[in-house]
């Protein structure tokens, strides 16, 4: 007896964590680490991989490698720059805010909420909140980090539920 009643509290537990909203969403987490790119980040679904190399002239050749998780209510994703041809990403980044400002602006956006400097681990980054077309809201924060650039974002419905996952996937990002 004893035997099956613990074995009703075992489904029962399990039960409540997988169709929870808590459990639902950390079940679904996914941690992608690369000590090659020197970072990590945990998405809240399994990403999608794409790398392609670049060659641009003036500025050498790049690797580009992006993870990302596109859902109908919420698009996260990681862009890394690998400059190959140099130990250090040129310019300052203030060359990146810049870029990432026209960037924005053209392909997502009405307006730039806010903007600010940020700190990872103790390496500078610029963060944006942006309302895009549609009314849905993104945030992108960027990076520069010895050879690599990073480019984090996170565009996300208006809810409290979709802000918290925007909110875990940010700050869950690490440079090691």
């Amino acid at each position: 007896m004893i035997k099956y009643i613990l074995i009703i509290a075992a489904a029962f537990g399990a039960y409540k964590f997988f169709f929870s909203s808590e459990g639902l969403i950390k079940s679904n987490m996914s941690e992608i680490h690369s000590s090659e790119y020197k970072f990590k980040i945990t998405f809240p679904d399994e990403p999608r991989e794409k790398s392609e190399i670049i060659d641009l002239p003036n500025y050498g050749k790049f690797k580009t490698v992006s993870y990302f998780v596109r859902k109908p209510e919420l698009v996260c994703g990681i862009v890394i720059s690998d400059y190959l041809d140099a130990d250090e990403v040129t310019g300052d980044i203030y060359d990146q805010i810049d870029v990432a400002k026209r960037n924005l602006l053209n392909r997502y956006g009405s307006s730039i909420n806010s903007e600010e400097f940020i700190s990872v681990g103790g390496v500078s980054g610029y963060q944006f909140d942006v309302t895009t077309k549609d009314s849905k809201l993104l945030r992108m924060q960027i990076f520069k980090y010895m050879s690599n650039s990073y480019n984090l974002s996170c565009q996300y419905e208006n809810s409290d539920d979709h802000k918290g996952q925007m909110n875990e996937f940010m700050d869950s990002f690490e440079l090691i």
